[in-house]
């Protein structure tokens, strides 16, 4: 969908809800595209997509005393 820069200021809610069947809305000045309006997809990450891919190991907690001690703490 194609629409000018004026239409799009003045109609810019009903061209939102409009997103939730067009894939995207390009707005025009002088008849050349200048913007695109596209649904919002949201973050891409996933909680957990790692689950299961990493292990930690049993003496992680060896050198804490040390690396405190470097650390001056």
């Amino acid at each position: 969908m194609f629409v000018g820069t004026y239409e799009a200021k003045t109609r810019l809610s009903e061209l939102i809800k409009a997103l939730k069947t067009e894939k995207e809305i390009v707005i025009t000045s002088s008849g050349k595209p200048v913007a695109k309006l596209v649904p919002y997809e949201g973050d891409r990450r996933a909680f957990g997509v790692l689950k299961g891919k990493y292990t930690i190991p049993d003496d992680i907690d060896e050198c804490n005393a040390e690396i405190a001690e470097m650390f001056g703490v």
